[in-house]
């Protein structure tokens, strides 16, 4: 009750586009300890990075979808030799204990909630932990020891950053931010990245954020919820309903800022819903042999 009271004093005092940090509530922080950017919560203090702040010397990385195209897989993931970032519950794709995956991206609140175990052997098994400020102030309020001995990188999302009013898209052009037809493409972890239909979209901003040029998807199919692995509670997908308005006219311009910026991007499923001639599709078991 106190913290609606507080809330409510505090639109009226900052204006409603801050409605979004109702989600954050008094008790996450983000504060600046010399260089370091650092997360306060409740007095648990999280050092953590940004997605510019990386400098990658492997130009190439694998985004690992949850598409069913990944079973055609043969080469066991640890012995793919490419940089790969997994997304909610692809990390399944390596059934060890090693931390194989370079990077764990998780922005989908409802999957950290559902889905917590999952979540965490995907910590468990990935070097690098990426989530927004939202996904973020989820896991800790949920065990924040989940997150001990995990390096983090916190980003912005476009519909609910931190520490910025919530503004359209279309009316805050910028560097490294481009926006064209109700669509976004964000190379700019301060204004934050759009999160289209699909958290893969998300993670080529991510990674293109942080230097990769030669960027390839596996399991990118988006012909609806199925997906390579099981869940102990299946998660809804909104595929159907996103990938025509939202989705498509996403990656277009994604794919035309990426040319622009000399980023190859390959999709390595054959059967992917996203046309070709958008970005270009490869068998994905001879993808990952390519040069």
């Amino acid at each position: 009750m106190i913290d609606k009271l507080f809330f409510r004093l505090y639109l009226l005092f900052k204006g409603k586009g801050y409605q979004h940090w109702r989600h954050y509530g008094r008790d996450y922080k983000v504060m600046a300890v010399g260089q370091q950017k650092v997360i306060d919560y409740r007095g648990l203090r999280l050092s953590v990075s940004t997605p510019d702040s990386f400098s990658v010397n492997e130009k190439k990385v694998i985004i690992l979808c949850s598409g069913p195209s990944v079973k055609l897989l043969n080469t066991p993931i640890d012995q793919w030799g490419l940089p790969i970032i997994a997304m909610n519950g692809s990390h399944s794709l390596y059934q060890g204990q090693d931390r194989v995956l370079d990077y764990y991206v998780v922005s989908d609140i409802g999957f950290i909630r559902r889905q917590w175990q999952s979540f965490k052997r995907g910590l468990s098994v990935s070097k690098v932990v990426m989530l927004d400020h939202r996904a973020l102030s989820e896991v800790l309020k949920i065990d924040p020891s989940a997150l001990e001995g995990c390096e983090i990188v916190v980003f912005n999302q476009t519909k609910r950053p931190y520490g910025r009013p919530l503004t359209p898209s279309a009316d805050s052009p910028s560097d490294k931010f481009y926006c064209e037809g109700g669509s976004v493409f964000s190379l700019n972890p301060e204004l934050g990245y759009a999160s289209s239909g699909t958290v893969a979209y998300l993670a080529l901003q991510l990674v293109a954020t942080m230097g990769f040029n030669d960027i390839r998807f596996l399991g990118l199919d988006l012909n609806g919820g199925d997906r390579f692995f099981s869940e102990s509670v299946v998660e809804k997908s909104q595929l159907h309903n996103d990938y025509d308005g939202l989705i498509e006219p996403d990656f277009k311009l994604a794919a035309k800022i990426c040319e622009q910026l000399n980023i190859s991007l390959r999709n390595g499923s054959i059967n992917s819903r996203l046309p070709n001639n958008v970005i270009q599709r490869y068998d994905g078991p001879l993808m990952l042999g390519l040069d």
